[in-house]
């Protein structure tokens, strides 16, 4: 295990570049002056005043480094950095430890500078789920293999390392165990304390997503090889079934309190959510919550969704006048009739809910300014 270092704090970035104009007749909440924070390039998690970065991928995949930076001084410390030719993917933040799934090629190849196509087919891909203890630094692999199988469909069709999720002391990962032409996967849940099995599920499609909140686990899973047509499952307790709550569900997230998803067949900026309570029926019951009014959001899925803390958070895209498209980040909590866009975004791509704050990352910052941004909760709910 590498030594851990220290860097002192950079300076302060320049002012947040104007934001871009909101869709028409879009609701917006407007934050106060100096209400948004600016987080370190690369953040994947934040807890406890600190923030968990990776270094920026790029092509022929380098050195990935994890640091962590205290965020009232700026100081960063280098956490590890794993070999370059892995490609790390579902980094978590759990307590006191990072997990994720790092896979491998043994002779990667780089690509030929054709379009499509995969450098390495024909390889089997090697994986390993891995968790690094912050206290300690010891790194642990909880699981590992290797897989030929291609689950998707596609020019580039390969391989697909497991997915995984983490959450109160507990790990969930989904592994490919499907033949040609027959999709399968199997869910392993475990304790991060002890290592002890909790929980193993044989799915009968392959499995592109999973989640955690306590006992609850979610997954979605395809039959038909395509990851953003997939069956929505949910299981609220080890001891009960899985039970499928929709279809053409392309995205999903699910916090202690509810499950929300958006469908691949949407033709605006609603998603549905279900709460994990029973109700007279025996199970959740589906509802749709509608988008903000307006021209917001082009037919097709939500890319990026995220609950947590009574805030549910989403990203939609919308034609502009410009060639290049824009997008939205869409926030709605229970009672509320629709969700409103967040104003003086550009273009976000990615959003979380994690100790108190939402995050989102913004794929057109200006140069020389920071890509990703905070705000406390408490802050939006006091937006007019």
């Amino acid at each position: 295990m590498p030594a851990r270092t220290a860097a002192p704090a950079t300076g302060a970035p320049g002012p947040l570049p104007s934001p871009l104009p909101l869709p028409p007749s879009a609701a917006a909440i407007t934050l106060t002056p100096g209400a948004v924070r600016t987080l370190p390039t690369g953040t994947f998690a934040l807890a406890d005043g600190r923030a968990y970065t990776r270094s920026a991928p790029a092509e022929p995949y380098p050195p990935v480094t994890l640091a962590e930076v205290v965020l009232a001084t700026g100081t960063r410390h280098t956490l590890l950095t794993r070999p370059a030719a892995r490609v790390l993917s579902s980094l978590v933040l759990d307590g006191d430890r990072l997990l994720w799934v790092e896979s491998w090629y043994a002779h990667p190849q780089a690509a030929n500078g054709e379009t499509g196509g995969n450098p390495n087919a024909g390889q089997p891909l090697l994986w390993q789920v891995v968790s690094d203890s912050l206290a300690s630094g010891t790194l642990t692999v909880l699981a590992s293999g290797q897989t030929s199988n291609l689950p998707l469909l596609g020019e580039a069709a390969s391989p697909q390392p497991p997915v995984l999720a983490a959450e109160g002391g507990r790990v969930a990962f989904a592994m490919d165990t499907g033949t040609r032409g027959v999709a399968s996967s199997e869910i392993v849940v475990r304790s991060l304390a002890t290592n002890a099995l909790l929980r193993s599920i044989r799915a009968s499609g392959y499995v592109v997503q999973v989640g955690l909140a306590g006992q609850a686990l979610f997954y979605r899973q395809t039959t038909d090889g395509f990851a953003g047509d997939a069956s929505l499952l949910l299981a609220r307790s080890d001891t009960e079934p899985p039970v499928q709550i929709a279809t053409k569900v392309s995205q999903a997230a699910m916090d202690s309190e509810r499950l929300v998803w958006s469908r691949s067949d949407a033709t605006d900026a609603s998603i549905w959510t279900a709460t994990l309570t029973a109700s007279a029926l025996g199970g959740p019951v589906p509802a749709r919550v509608d988008g903000p009014s307006g021209p917001v959001g082009q037919p097709g899925p939500v890319s990026a969704l995220a609950t947590g803390q009574g805030l549910v958070g989403w990203i939609v895209w919308f034609d502009t006048l410009d060639p290049a498209a824009d997008s939205a980040l869409v926030l709605w909590t229970p009672g509320e009739a629709a969700g409103r866009v967040l104003a003086g975004q550009r273009q976000p791509d990615w959003v979380a809910v994690q100790d108190g704050m939402l995050l989102w990352h913004e794929s057109l910052p200006l140069p020389g300014h920071p890509d990703t941004h905070a705000v406390l909760l408490a802050a939006i709910s006091s937006a007019p």
